[in-house]
């Protein structure tokens, strides 16, 4: 048997008992398990001889012998207080489940659906079935892991014209500390109805130090002129692996604003497909991530422009720092009948350290005529000049060095429009200046 097979089965050894303690569920979601697994059997765990995953090694990953992350027990989680944001509807799930003793959803409107995943299985079937799985997939490896092992997950559907004025904040756990590495598979899907409008947050965090493994899908169907602002927090702790991908589908004139801040983890990798799907449709994708230490952090856009009259905008920054590594990959394909398509790229890394590397590879593939594409990266360190100038006004290196830093990076705080968020974004930024990001003269 080939190293390879080895390592799959790692994947595969759970997936007869969690059929077997799923029995009951819808046939539709059941069929599609088997699709995936199929599917993931095929394919197995990447490898860096496929050129979208040329700088990443997930060998380690693929040795270690994860167990599926059992049901929590109930417990106080004073922990959690710090990642609970001010004036959000929150639900919160550990370990890949829902805990509604931890949750705080308030009084919805007859138009809005929020919660579960796995009770909307029940309550739902229908909106389920009608969604699941159609956005996102599972042509890819992870994509499909997740769609044959999940077990829980949001259920957010708006219905036609509903607007919620309340951020929606999704917050996953991983609670570890069970003395063998566990993985969680959480799924979120949204479908937001024709001219509805939501700010939905996803944070993910660690409640403990041991190694873990959370593999998120998320689905965003947007249909005529819906408006969702999507944001994602990754700030797990500094051993865990966390590999996801979001899917979002555009109809007519719907707009996407998506905010990805990464701090955390040993190897992060974030997949982001937008689909423009009809004219008029539009994506905002930002991102700013932060690596120090011996951190892998991998960013892959995919916008695709299907529609004539759709644009996109793409902003993602990393700062770096350490020995940590980056990927940045963002790809747009303009398809022949996009005609007018308006895209822009932009990707623009900081390091700190020079031992520290990014890889950047902005793509351009327009096979239409009539269209306004640009873009661009760059790799650089701190203005030398500015610094000197900072030091010459009594700052100490590390002072002036976070100030530059800093304002290398706040411009992207200005989309986030939850006030607490924003807030508790700038926090995470300050924190991870002051705790040791090293400076280029200390590696020099």
């Amino acid at each position: 048997m080939s190293r390879a097979t080895i390592e799959k089965n790692l994947f595969l050894e759970g997936f007869e008992p969690l059929l077997k303690s799923r029995e009951g569920e819808p046939a539709f979601v059941t069929a599609l398990r088997h699709q995936a697994f199929i599917q993931f059997v095929e394919v197995g765990i990447p490898n860096r001889r496929l050129e979208r995953w040329l700088h990443t090694d997930l060998t380690s990953l693929a040795r270690t012998p994860f167990v599926l992350a059992s049901a929590p027990h109930a417990k106080t989680l004073s922990t959690l207080d710090p990642l609970l944001l001010a004036g959000t509807r929150e639900l919160v799930f550990i370990d890949g489940r829902f805990a509604p003793e931890f949750s705080h959803c308030g009084m919805l409107g007859a138009g809005a659906h929020l919660g579960s995943l796995d009770r909307a299985l029940t309550d739902h079937p229908d909106l389920v079935e009608a969604h699941l799985g159609h956005c996102a997939g599972f042509d890819q490896a992870f994509t499909a892991l997740n769609t044959a092992y999940w077990q829980d997950g949001a259920f957010i559907y708006l219905e036609t014209g509903t607007v919620v004025p309340e951020p929606i904040h999704l917050v996953f756990l991983t609670t570890g500390g069970t003395g063998e590495p566990t993985v969680s598979y959480p799924r979120t899907l949204v479908v937001a109805g024709a001219n509805s409008q939501a700010t939905i947050i996803e944070t993910y965090a660690s409640l403990e130090a041991g190694v873990h493994f959370t593999c998120p899908v998320t689905e965003i169907v947007c249909l005529d002129n819906a408006v969702i602002d999507h944001y994602r927090l990754e700030r797990e702790n500094p051993a865990s692996y966390h590999l996801a991908t979001t899917h979002a589908r555009l109809e007519r004139d719907a707009q996407l604003t998506s905010f990805t801040f990464t701090v955390g983890g040993a190897l992060v990798r974030n997949d982001l497909y937008a689909e423009l799907a009809a004219p008029g449709s539009g994506c905002t994708l930002n991102g700013l991530y932060l690596a120090d230490g011996t951190q892998h952090i991998d960013n892959h856009l995919w916008v695709r422009h299907i529609a004539p009259r759709a644009s996109s905008r793409q902003i993602y920054k990393g700062i770096l720092s350490g020995q940590a590594r980056a990927v940045f990959n963002g790809n747009i394909h303009v398809h022949p009948e996009a005609q007018k398509t308006d895209a822009k790229q932009t990707n623009r890394n900081l390091l700190l350290s020079n031992k520290a590397i990014v890889h950047t590879n902005p793509q351009l593939e327009i096979f239409a005529g009539d269209v306004k594409c640009t873009h661009g990266s760059t790799v650089g360190q701190l203005d030398e000049d500015a610094l000197f100038y900072l030091r010459s006004r009594g700052l100490g290196t590390r002072e002036a060095t976070s100030l530059l830093t800093y304002a290398f990076a706040s411009d992207l705080f200005e989309s986030v429009r939850p006030d607490a968020l924003r807030q508790s974004l700038e926090k995470l930024l300050f924190t991870w200046l002051s705790s040791g990001a090293e400076t280029t003269e200390a590696n020099r």
